[in-house]
């Protein structure tokens, strides 16, 4: 009896196309971010009380905003990267929340 290997198909990690949809997903985040950021740089010292001015000037400064803040929640919380990610798309969600309340009482 020879042995004989199984031809299984490749995972979409082998093929290239689940790295190529995460940068994607990742480069939409960044946009978003990037548009957002005025808002959430004015909530930001509200939402953690260690980020400071010097620090979202440092974030301002940033080639890629979005990155910058996801470090900088790292090091003053010692939060990883998926948690701190994950933190910042919460209090976003939540805030544009309480903006679209805000809007339906108003009106």
């Amino acid at each position: 009896m020879k042995n004989r290997r199984i031809m299984l198909p490749r995972a979409p990690a082998q093929t290239g196309t689940a790295f190529q949809r995460d940068e994607e997903i990742r480069w939409m985040n960044k946009n978003l971010f990037e548009g957002k950021w005025k808002k959430i740089r004015g909530k930001s010292k509200e939402w953690w009380s260690l980020i400071n001015d010097r620090d979202l000037s440092r974030v301002d400064k940033a080639a890629v905003k979005l990155d910058k803040y996801v470090v900088l929640l790292q090091v003053k919380y010692g939060y990883t990267k998926q948690y701190a990610k994950e933190e910042i798309n919460k209090r976003i969600e939540k805030h544009e929340a309480e903006e679209m309340e805000n809007n339906v009482t108003a009106a």
